[in-house]
């Protein structure tokens, strides 16, 4: 088990958050901005708590959206997030996984 991911100012992020962090494509030389959701039970309670520490990724790369859904843990999304320049290295908390059906509705108007 992994610690606890940290935003940009060092602050624990939240079980079922929401957040962005930069990734470096060496082969495009560009810079991504990719999209998940922490879902870290070490910080549940009860029958709820577990071992399990992971992102979901939501999007951002260049993977035309056949990435969606991949579970990524811990470290490799720390690495991602570190292997930039200052400037862009970190994690962003953006809000909540509850936001995301939101946000869908006044895209799409569903």
């Amino acid at each position: 088990m992994t610690e606890s991911l940290v935003d940009k100012n060092g602050n624990i992020i939240p079980n079922g958050s929401l957040i962005s962090w930069n990734v470096w494509d060496n082969d495009d030389c560009k810079m991504w901005t990719f999209v998940g959701i922490v879902k870290d039970y070490t910080q549940l309670e009860g029958v709820f708590h577990s071992k399990l520490q992971q992102v979901i990724y939501l999007g951002g790369g260049i993977d035309f959206g056949s990435a969606i859904g991949t579970v990524m843990d811990f470290d490799e999304v720390r690495d991602e997030a570190d292997n930039n320049d200052p400037e862009d290295a970190g994690i962003t908390v953006l809000g909540k996984a509850s936001d995301v059906p939101n946000v869908l509705k006044k895209e799409f108007g569903i």
